[in-house]
């Protein structure tokens, strides 16, 4: 039988999901505003709902952090009501750009809940404007695999890191040394580690850092050389003991490749 309320509840929530991922640019602090509400309202409705209570506390979290003043409730879902509804419209390519930024900038907070929302539209508006292997595309996936290590979806993050592993592998424009799919590789790495199959992982790891450090663009001393150094010596130290990192993938590739 469904929990009273629950059928209501997820419809609310829903509005909240769509709040938040419109929460960028000059309309954040409306958006994230609007979303709580939505989010408190799904709460309110159905306590059960562990979704709504998620993404109330990655919505709060991004609040507290927000520099602009928030509007009043009334003010902010006038806002959304009235420019929301084509934020989309003008560039799809700007905004896909823009809930990129976002939904990097809500993973590193912890805020993955509030995140995934932001990376699937912005995954779905590269599909349209620029396909499904672009690089710009790709990336985008590779930060979705990493949202999914954070929420714990383990299964999921690494279905994503592979497809973006072996898109970049078979691209003759990157091939299997090139910076970027090297990076797709450690996120695999990472996630294999996350679900512990730490042998598998440890063999990708190495293999990575070894190409890095042989690589003239990266070297030995790069930080993402060390990253996947890191991640290998890790490996090494709990492998005995098959034991889970514990902590989500959190590393910048486009800020360090």
């Amino acid at each position: 039988m469904d929990v009273e309320g629950e059928a209501v509840s997820k419809l609310v929530l829903a509005r909240a999901e769509w709040a938040v991922v419109r929460a960028v640019g000059d309309l954040r602090a409306p958006g994230l505003v609007a979303a709580e509400a939505y989010a408190t309202a799904a709460l309110a409705l159905c306590p059960q709902n562990r979704e709504a209570s998620d993404l109330l506390k990655d919505v709060r979290i991004l609040k507290a952090r927000e520099a602009h003043p928030a509007p009043q409730l009334a003010v902010a879902l006038t806002l959304m009501l009235e420019r929301a509804l084509d934020v989309f419209d003008p560039d799809l390519v700007e905004v896909a750009d823009a809930l990129e930024k976002e939904a990097t900038r809500r993973r590193e907070l912890g805020a993955y809940h509030a995140a995934l929302p932001a990376v699937a539209r912005a995954l779905t508006l590269r599909f349209r404007t620029v396909g499904r292997t672009a690089v710009q595309t790709l990336m985008i996936q590779l930060l979705k695999a990493q949202i999914l290590d954070g929420l714990g979806r383990y299964d999921e993050a690494l279905v994503n890191a592979r497809a973006v592993a072996e898109e970049m592998e078979n691209n003759p424009e990157l091939g299997p040394s090139f910076p970027l799919t090297l990076a797709s590789r450690y996120v695999v790495a990472h996630v294999l580690n996350s679900l512990g199959r730490s042998a598998e992982a440890l063999r990708i790891a190495r293999a990575v850092a070894e190409a890095m450090e042989a690589n003239p663009g990266i070297g030995p001393s790069h930080p993402a050389t060390l990253s996947s150094s890191g991640l290998t010596r890790r490996h090494c130290r709990l492998l005995p003991r098959s034991q889970k990192l514990g902590r989500p993938c959190s590393v910048r590739w486009s800020d360090q490749l």
